[in-house]
């Protein structure tokens, strides 16, 4: 296959560590995912809160979209104000840490008193049998500060205890 017809995805896990290169064909299911997600994002924005309910407090996400980029270049020289993404990270809690041309770093906060104040209204607390972190529908809610797992990543040690191990599987 040639080298035009591939995507490569590399995922960084919570450690630092690095997991791929991957490489698919532009045909396969994770091209066309990409291509959706990015195409949907500013809709309806489950996407991001789908990542908030699965990113520990402290967490970091990066997200490199040209259709992103156009977004933050029209509300810029419109000066209207704050772009729908811009809107959505704020209510979750997100800082944006870095932006250069069309890839943003955000960090969601570690601070629980976020979640609890009045801009959490608008996306709502999941209920606990919301909370499965695997295998479930994309919801329109956040885990909130109740969850068991809601530890900062930078309180956190390296190793996981038998608590842990249950909370997170193995």
């Amino acid at each position: 296959m040639p080298e035009g017809d591939l995507v490569e995805v590399k995922f960084r896990l919570s450690d630092g560590s690095d997991v791929g290169p991957l490489r698919f064909s532009m045909a396969s299911t994770v091209a066309m995912l990409k291509y959706r997600i990015v195409a949907e994002l500013p809709k309806d924005g489950l996407f991001l809160i789908e990542i908030d309910r699965l990113l520990k407090p402290g967490g970091y996400f990066v997200l490199t979209s040209p259709t992103t980029q156009q977004q933050q270049s029209r509300t810029t020289s419109a000066k209207k104000g704050s772009s729908p993404l811009e809107k959505l990270t704020k209510k979750l809690c997100w800082s944006l840490l870095a932006q250069q041309d069309e890839t943003f770093i955000w960090q969601k906060t570690a601070d629980s008193e976020c979640y609890t104040s009045s801009r959490q209204d608008e996306i709502p607390v999941c209920k606990g049998n919301d909370i499965q972190m695997y295998y479930q529908s994309l919801a329109s809610c956040i885990s909130g500060t109740t969850s068991q797992r809601w530890v900062p990543i930078h309180s956190k040690s390296d190793s996981l205890n038998s608590t842990e191990l249950e909370i997170h599987g193995k």
